[in-house]
């Protein structure tokens, strides 16, 4: 982990010179191996730049003198960094000054602000006399939002350490630059541009907070384990009504085993790979940090900003002849309190067709407020492995749901056919108010309310909004109105 006193130290002017060797009229890249070598603020940095740059010394591409595409990768990845370096450190000194102009302290191995010298009013007051102050409420949301700034310039620091490592092993040679079987920009070098790609397309901006950048890597398709050979991700997508302040929530189905029996049955495969062929698992457990491609299938619902995603990343045979990614179902609805209730579907692409629609990944989750917490809650299939999180505004994570299913590599093959179990808080929405049943006074068929269906990232509907039901007033019986009775004829004259 990079620290705030690493990011101080952080002299982003050595990249620059990385970038001018690799966009040089007769330059190639390898020429690089001292300013590699001497990335000095890197000596004490903890962390895979670091790691990165100390291994590449004496290292040198061999093969990039003919390749022109890969010289130019380098240096826009170079380029890239360098202005992502630049920023870092600025952002860093403009904390730091802050920080300063306000007398607090930063401390640069764990980045906690403090007061080196608190006020005197506020250490002779007990704490039930300091709380209800304005002048404390003053004083710790000014620490709290300098507090904020130092988490937000760590958090970037690890992002451009990743892409440190990224820019000096492909340099080097030890990360090929196209991986086989994949496209050009399928790469660590390029995981940060086409992330920043993904993320425009759809918020018409570059991610900023913490929150826009898992959104940005959730959006981007491509995959950069190698384990998954150059397939991506299937993304569908939905819009809501934001609601503030809630920030994001994510919840992945992850295999927790490191392989899982499948079902083949084309009995002309049997002799080669067995009944039950090895599919790779995600071999993880929960994790607020797993990568986006770490789960078979991942919602991300940025409350802020009113995105929900639905995210399969590709089914991987061990052998490698099943190799793909399925289209996930997910349809949305909104209640008029803000609260969202999600139906998702996603099936294993080479699981035999006859099971596709019972056979699945699925459930019913609801996700509401309490404050400026997240509640959510539903019913998901027992397999995979399940996992929810709140990541707020302010840098703070909350656990909502962590449900554990079997290790067993025969488990998909026997917990999917299982009911569905319920998980996390449940809910009370507008949704829940409409009656399955007629009551007295509704309809013979109630009204229901309607969920949208995702379409594509580019683009997505709007999921409506749902009212709470209303009964219909009760019909009053009618009356019928008799005319007046006739009147009684008049008797003739009598006879003279």
């Amino acid at each position: 982990m990079v620290t705030f006193g690493e990011v101080l130290q952080f002299d982003p002017e050595q990249l620059d010179k990385i970038f001018r060797i690799c966009t040089s009229a007769h330059g190639t890249c390898t020429d690089l191996t001292e300013p590699l070598r001497n990335l000095d603020s890197l000596h004490t940095w903890q962390g895979p730049g670091s790691e990165a740059a100390r291994g590449a010394a004496g290292k040198a591409r061999v093969d990039i003198d003919t390749h022109g595409q890969e010289v130019a990768q380098v240096a826009a990845a170079a380029r890239d960094c360098y202005g992502e370096g630049v920023t870092l450190k600025s952002n860093a000194l403009a904390v730091q000054q802050e920080a300063d102009r306000a007398k607090l302290r930063i401390d640069p191995a764990t980045g906690r602000v403090s007061d080196p010298n608190p006020p005197l009013m506020l250490l002779l007051l007990t704490a039930a006399q300091r709380y209800p102050t304005k002048e404390f409420y003053d004083y710790a949301a000014r620490i709290a939002a300098l507090q904020q700034r130092v988490n937000d310039v760590i958090s970037a620091a690890g992002r451009f350490d990743e892409d440190l490592a990224a820019l000096i092993n492909g340099a080097d040679g030890t990360l090929p630059l196209t991986p086989p079987n994949s496209t050009a920009d399928d790469n660590e070098i390029d995981r940060r541009a086409n992330q920043i790609a993904a993320f425009r397309a759809v918020y018409h901006r570059d991610p900023v907070s913490e929150n826009d950048w898992r959104m940005a890597e959730a959006l981007d398709p491509h995959t950069y384990d190698p384990k998954y050979r150059g397939m991506k991700a299937n993304i569908v997508m939905a819009t809501f009504d934001p609601v503030k302040g809630l920030g994001l929530f994510r919840q992945n189905m992850y295999i927790p085993a490191a392989t899982v029996d499948n079902l083949d049955l084309d009995p002309l495969e049997w002799f080669d790979r067995g009944l039950f062929p090895s599919m790779i698992g995600d071999n993880r457990g929960p994790s607020a940090n797993a990568a986006a491609e770490a789960s078979r299938v991942s919602l991300y619902a940025d409350m802020d900003n009113g995105v929900v995603i639905a995210r399969q990343n590709p089914t991987m045979s061990v052998d490698g002849k099943d190799a793909g990614a399925g289209r996930p179902s997910l349809s949305v609805v909104q209640g008029s309190d803000g609260s969202l209730r999600v139906n998702y579907h996603a099936v294993d692409p080479f699981e035999p067709a006859i099971a596709k629609p019972v056979v699945g990944v699925s459930g019913e989750m609801t996700v509401g407020r309490n404050g400026n917490d997240v509640v959510a809650g539903g019913h998901i299939t027992q397999y995979p492995s399940t996992e929810a999180y709140q990541y707020k505004p302010d840098g703070e994570t909350r656990e909502l749901i962590d449900y554990r299913a079997s290790t067993s590599p025969s488990a998909p093959a026997s917990d999917l056919l299982k009911p569905q179990t319920q998980v996390g808080t449940s809910v009370r929405t507008p949704m829940d108010t409409y009656p399955s049943q007629p009551t007295d006074g509704s309809p013979l068929h109630p009204p229901y309310y309607y969920s949208t269906d995702a379409g594509d990232v580019g683009h997505p509907p709007k999921a409506p909004v749902v009212e709470p039901y209303s009964p219909p007033p009760p019909s009053r019986p009618t009356t019928t109105t008799m005319p007046p009775p006739a009147p009684a004829p008049t008797p003739p004259p009598a006879p003279r």
